[in-house]
């Protein structure tokens, strides 16, 4: 998987590179805490999208009756705006914060769970928070924005991490 995995591994227990890494269940708790908190947020939006265009779509007289192979996307100037911002931000949460989870499972295998990559992931995490219930309600571009690079940066930094640590393991930087 990385260089970290492959020198001075005993290829003869199974999945030797947890050992090596020393993962247990200890060092891989932060990507389990911050993937199940992912979670949470993506179940509360999805609950929070369909009342919300549910009761949109009763008020504008729209039925689900005899509606075949239409897609979300169809309800946008049917329904009002605020009852799609709640559908934007759920497709939202399908996207970035996939790329964290990734890197944050990488860092927990590598051992890097720690330190200043542990309040990087939960800022992320937070900060995905504050920008979902700042686009599901008031949706102002400016602070959306502002809170969105500013998590945009601790994922930076979470994979500019992750990149070093490889690197370094690989020998390639001391």
């Amino acid at each position: 998987m990385f260089c970290v995995v492959t020198r001075g591994v005993d290829r003869s227990r199974p999945f030797p590179e947890l050992s090596r890494v020393g993962i247990g269940w200890v060092a891989s708790s932060l990507h389990v805490y911050l993937r199940d908190t992912g979670q949470v947020l993506n179940v509360v939006m999805q609950v929070w999208m369909y009342v919300s265009r549910f009761t949109a779509m009763k008020r504008a007289g729209i039925s689900l009756q005899g509606r075949v192979g239409t897609r979300g996307n169809a309800l946008e100037g049917a329904i009002p705006d605020q009852a799609n911002w709640k559908a934007h931000n759920y497709a939202h949460l399908m996207e970035q914060p996939t790329l964290f989870y990734a890197i944050a499972l990488t860092l927990a295998l590598m051992g890097w769970g720690g330190g200043i990559n542990y309040w990087l992931a939960w800022g992320y995490v937070g900060l995905r928070i504050v920008h979902s219930l700042i686009q599901a309600t008031a949706n102002v571009v400016t602070y959306r924005f502002l809170v969105f690079t500013l998590a945009s940066v601790c994922l930076l930094g979470l994979t500019v991490h992750a990149g070093l640590k490889i690197l370094h393991d690989c020998g390639i930087i001391g």
